[in-house]
Parts: structure tokens; C-alpha cells; sequence
């Protein structure tokens, strides 16, 4: 799957998401959402570095939490990006890969 495939995906799926629950999609929204997941990711990681409590998940529990989170983070970036009509594949190439 090509990455901008996926980026439209991710963008069906945030707006179906929006539409069910009456949300209306703006800058804020995905801004708040990001660092909603953003603090749950941090949680993740403090339970899997044994720095919380880890409520009696296994060491597999916690790394598939801490996976889904990181993915959660990256698709509403991407979600946003799409709303505002960037580039991210550009961008990447641009920003980072241009070191390689």
C-alpha cells in the first residue's frame, strides 16, 4: 500500500469517526485529539519502563498498548495533515529522507 493510500484511509476512517459521534473536524479538534493520545502514549511507555503501575498486563500487553497508541498518534497527524491539505510523503522526502 502506497503511503498517500493510506493517508486517505486514515482520513475516511477520522471523518466516518467525526460524522457518528457529531464532532465537527476543525484545527483545535485535531490538535486536542493529538495530545490526548499523546498523553496516553506517554502512559503507555511509563507502564512498559516500569514506571507506573502496570495493572497486571503482561510485558506483551504493554508493548501492543504502546504500539496501538503510537498508531493512534500517527494517523491524526496524518488525519490533520490530509484536513489541511499537506503534503506529508513531500514533506518526509524534503525534511528527513534528504540525509540518506
Amino acid at each position: 500500500m502506497k503511503f498517500n493510500d493510506v493517508v486517505e484511509g486514515v482520513e475516511k476512517v477520522s471523518s466516518q469517526y467525526c460524522r457518528k459521534f457529531n464532532i465537527e473536524r476543525d484545527n483545535d479538534w485535531f490538535l486536542l485529539k493529538i495530545q490526548e493520545e499523546l498523553g496516553e502514549l506517554v502512559q503507555c511507555y511509563l507502564e512498559s519502563a516500569g514506571k507506573a503501575r502496570s495493572r497486571g498486563r503482561s510485558l506483551e500487553e504493554l508493548k501492543e498498548n504502546f504500539q496501538n497508541e503510537l498508531v493512534d498518534l500517527l494517523c491524526l497527524t496524518m488525519a490533520m495533515a490530509r484536513f489541511n491539505d499537506l503534503e506529508l510523503e513531500e514533506a518526509i522526502q524534503e525534511k528527513w529522507l534528504k540525509w540518506l
